[in-house]
């Protein structure tokens, strides 16, 4: 009994702008479906002198292109006690006071599912990426 090759899925840079991202997804019609995910995580930050551990929130978006295999990603993070994340992609200027994260997460689900992608919770990683394919 031969043994199936593995798939190696390759993980594209981070996208800055989600306009971009958007761009790339749809120059890529085969790709239908997105995970999308929020999380709080603390990491280590530089205030002055000190380094203290600093509360933040991140939004993320990735789609697997199965035919290349590639993970395309985009991703905003910034500091929980901030509250204010510029989020041009969806208004096309301004900023917008969102401390927990869940009004950049319902605009960022409204602006793919207008693209008529289907949005899904979670993150495509490189290893669920490579599980799914190789099934």
């Amino acid at each position: 009994m031969a043994k199936k090759k593995s798939v190696n899925v390759l993980e594209h840079d981070v996208f800055g702008d989600f306009e971009e991202f958007l761009k790339e997804v749809q120059r890529r019609p085969h790709i239908r479906l997105v995970k999308l995910d929020d999380q709080g995580l603390v990491e280590p930050a530089r205030k002055g002198r000190a380094i203290i551990m600093q509360p933040r929130v991140r939004i993320v978006v990735t789609a697997l292109d199965d035919k290349k295999p590639e993970i395309l990603r985009w991703e905003k993070k910034w500091d929980v006690g901030s509250g204010v994340v510029t989020i041009d992609a969806f208004t096309g200027r301004g900023k917008c006071n969102d401390p927990t994260g869940k009004l950049t997460r319902a605009k960022v689900k409204a602006a793919l599912e207008a693209r008529s992608l289907l949005v899904s919770d979670g993150e495509w990683t490189k290893q669920s990426a490579e599980a799914a394919l190789d099934g």
